[in-house]
């Protein structure tokens, strides 16, 4: 998936049960495993890397 339509997509998400973003602005952030842990004991889910949700959409991290 290019990483425009990711974005696409990500327009209509909100986290959620099933749905985490993490910024991961600096590294791997410390509680991505405590998401990992819980979704792996429920349905599963994704986790996206690199971009935090704000009131106003999305703000996406690179390096």
């Amino acid at each position: 998936m290019r990483q425009l339509d990711l974005f696409s997509a990500l327009q209509s998400s909100t986290e959620g049960i099933d749905t985490e973003f993490k910024s991961a602005r600096g590294g791997m952030p410390g509680s991505f495993w405590e998401s990992y842990s819980a979704m792996a004991n429920t349905q599963g889910g994704t986790i996206v890397l690199g971009v935090a949700e704000k009131p106003n959409g999305f703000r996406a991290y690179h390096t």
